[in-house]
């Protein structure tokens, strides 16, 4: 059962990371992102000074984006997280973060762990990752169609929230986690394994 609780993280105003910009960005293939090299690339207002090492994008399709991100995190990165109409699953191997719902709800989350999560139009989710941690973390963000298409789980199998938030019901919010399995992170772990590599 996932722990909410009143908001601890004050979250400022500023040009925060935001996933809806960044994937049209990455939309027509693979994006690396380096943050260790001399070239440091400018990222909706993430730089250097907040994180070292590598964000590795894939835009697989119009329905299917894929996000590793194997970094040391220096000062608080603070991500609204403005895709309504997407399911994202977020497997983290290591690292800690704080979302945030409506600026009212706090849910801590730390690795391993599998979270799923969705929200409606007009609601507002926030992910604060904290500083002076090594963050290594998959998202995969797919629209609820293709969930029916390539793996048979219709919004008649997805829990309330998550089936209302994905259709777009007014003020919907659905976060769920659970920890990873050692199935889940090996595969998440040979991901990774080829983004060291060089390999897409």
């Amino acid at each position: 059962m996932s722990k909410f609780h009143a908001p601890t993280v004050n979250i400022p105003e500023g040009n925060w990371l935001l996933s809806q910009r960044m994937l049209k960005d990455a939309f027509n293939g693979t994006v690396l992102w380096d943050f260790s090299g001399e070239q440091v690339p400018e990222l909706m207002g993430l730089s250097a000074d907040q994180v070292a090492g590598k964000i590795h994008y894939f835009a697989i399709n119009e329905q299917f984006h894929a996000v590793i991100s194997n970094v040391t995190v220096n000062d608080w990165i603070y991500d609204d997280w403005n895709l309504d109409g997407w399911v994202g699953f977020n497997f983290t191997l290591n690292g800690e973060q704080a979302t945030i719902l409506d600026g009212q709800k706090q849910i801590d989350l730390a690795g391993p762990r599998m979270v799923v999560s969705a929200k409606s139009k007009d609601a507002s989710m926030t992910k604060c990752f904290k500083p002076n941690q090594e963050l290594m973390q998959l998202n995969v963000i797919v629209k609820p169609e293709l969930l029916e298409q390539e793996f048979g789980y219709s919004e008649e199998d997805m829990p309330e929230y998550l089936r209302e938030a994905c259709a777009g019901e007014e003020h919907r919010v659905y976060v769920g986690e659970r920890p990873l399995s050692v199935d889940m992170s090996r595969a998440t772990e040979q991901l990774f394994n080829k983004q060291l590599d060089g390999k897409p």
